[in-house]
């Protein structure tokens, strides 16, 4: 089960990464929508970021090498998740202090998240 939840992983972030990198403008656009919803949009981001943190840590707990990142984004996704549900004020706060930085926020985090994806994929090739 492991390796399925890495392959599902690496697929996503690759096409998330790509997204990122090749839609930068679309996404900026989603992320002021994003940010004129105030807290209500923070219900549905908390709803599914806590949703896809449990999936990865329950199905996929491991503690070591590359995988790790896996598990630990798992348990961030499940914090940042309860927070918003939580605390709804919490990502309009966020956003405003991010306004300025979009688009350099959004370069590096697709690069981050490409090569997270290439990563786990890769591993997996050498693993068949």
């Amino acid at each position: 089960m492991d390796q399925a939840i890495e392959l599902m992983a690496g697929i996503c972030f690759v096409a998330l990464g790509a997204s990122y990198l090749l839609r930068l403008k679309d996404w900026i656009g989603w992320i002021a929508n994003l940010q004129s919803k105030g807290r209500r949009g923070s219900l549905s981001i908390g709803m599914l970021a806590l949703g896809l943190g449990s999936f990865v840590l329950a199905f996929h707990p491991v503690w070591q090498g590359i995988p790790l990142i896996l598990t630990l984004l798992g348990v961030l996704a499940i914090i940042k998740g309860a927070m918003m549900l939580v605390f709804p004020g919490w990502l309009p706060g966020q956003l405003a202090r991010m306004t300025p930085h979009f688009k350099t926020v959004l370069k590096v985090k697709a690069i981050l998240t490409l090569a997270l994806g290439l990563a786990l994929l890769g591993r997996l090739y050498h693993t068949w």
